[in-house]
């Protein structure tokens, strides 16, 4: 679904069993977006995916290990960094799509249950 706006917005969250108290915050996070027209999906198995990898308009790509958080931003030590150009671009998008091809719809009775996958890189 393309929002309003015209943007449309994609994202892989990991299925790792995060819990806060009773609060499951991925599972919480897939549900704001979802409401918010992303498009989510969830990657399971028994490592947690902790890349953060966007692409900006097929002209850039932005990674790190740095969450999308308040708390990584302005208390924690982490390195993102931004790639400019196409061929950046193309390549975070490969290995986007590489995830994405394995990874599922959100979906609670399921969220913590998927089996490992193999995800190997090829630039």
């Amino acid at each position: 679904m393309v929002p309003r706006r015209g943007v449309q917005a994609r994202i892989i969250l990991s299925a790792a069993p995060l819990r806060i108290g009773r609060r499951r915050p991925n599972l919480e996070t897939a549900q704001r977006l979802t409401n918010a027209s992303w498009d989510v999906r969830i990657i399971g198995g028994k490592a947690a995916l902790h890349e953060k990898l966007i692409v900006i308009d097929d002209t850039a790509a932005f990674s790190g290990s740095h969450n999308l958080s308040f708390s990584s931003a302005t208390t924690n030590y982490d390195t993102s960094v931004l790639l400019e150009g196409a061929e950046a671009a193309e390549q975070a998008a490969r290995l986007f799509w590489q995830r994405w091809r394995v990874a599922q719809p959100p979906a609670a009775h399921r969220w913590e249950i998927r089996s490992p996958v193999a995800l190997p890189f090829e630039p």
